[in-house]
């Protein structure tokens, strides 16, 4: 569920300076695969995972944030046509201290690209490439930032102070097990409204993940297995 939980996090910025619609395209690789697609336009910015995981087996999430309700990220499936919302105002303030080390230029797909190496609290955690290159970077940063899909505002404030401030194109597990990002397409198109809304005919769900954290082993293991049927996984044995 890591992967997934990638997507739950916070914001706090407005989408109206937004000039012109986009699409990004991810490969995703490791133990889950699929791809993670990025829209943005003067609505907001959607994002949508559609991957098969292991116990899980195919999974499409979408999340979605409207420029009219910036601190709010709405979440939801299309199995079980349910969706959730989360207050990011009371999401807490991250606590991680990343170590920044540039190690070079490097060429990703079409874009010039700044590989660095990532420690999270003294360990290592990851490789990434970020560039400047991308057409309209200032506001997809902008909007990347705020959702948190690829990175915490945190982590993106140090790689701008080491000089290697960007739109992460790729990004590598520092263990080499976990989840493989890269960009493979990136374009402007126009992205019609009704991406960013919740479909008609889905109800709104009562889990809340940031709950999670306050829940005994007992009640945790119990909402773990909720949201395993709700994405149409397996539930597992206690």
């Amino acid at each position: 569920m890591k992967i997934l939980n990638l997507l739950l996090v916070g914001l706090a910025l407005s989408f109206n300076a937004l000039a012109q619609d986009m699409y990004l395209e991810y490969k995703i690789s490791g133990p889950a695969s699929g791809t993670s697609k990025m829209y943005t336009s003067a609505a907001g910015m959607r994002v949508e995972a559609d991957m098969t995981v292991p116990q899980m087996g195919a999974v499409k999430n979408v999340t979605l944030v409207r420029a009219d309700r910036p601190n709010v990220m709405v979440t939801y499936t299309d199995r079980a046509k349910t969706y959730q919302e989360i207050d990011t105002k009371s999401a807490g303030v991250e606590t991680v201290k990343y170590d920044v080390k540039v190690v070079g230029k490097e060429r990703v797909g079409a874009y010039n690209a700044t590989r660095t190496t990532l420690s999270a609290n003294g360990k290592p955690a990851m490789d990434v490439w970020t560039t400047r290159d991308l057409p309209g970077y200032e506001n997809l940063m902008k909007l990347t930032k705020a959702l948190g899909s690829m990175g915490s505002e945190n982590l993106y404030r140090q790689l701008e102070a080491s000089g290697a401030g960007g739109m992460m194109v790729k990004m590598k597990p520092a263990s080499g097990n976990g989840m493989m990002m890269e960009l493979i397409k990136a374009e402007r198109r126009a992205n019609p409204a009704s991406l960013f809304a919740v479909p008609a005919g889905y109800t709104k769900s009562s889990f809340d993940p940031a709950k999670l954290q306050n829940m005994s082993p007992a009640e945790r293991q119990k909402a773990v297995q909720e949201m395993m049927k709700q994405y149409g996984g397996k539930p597992q044995k206690p």
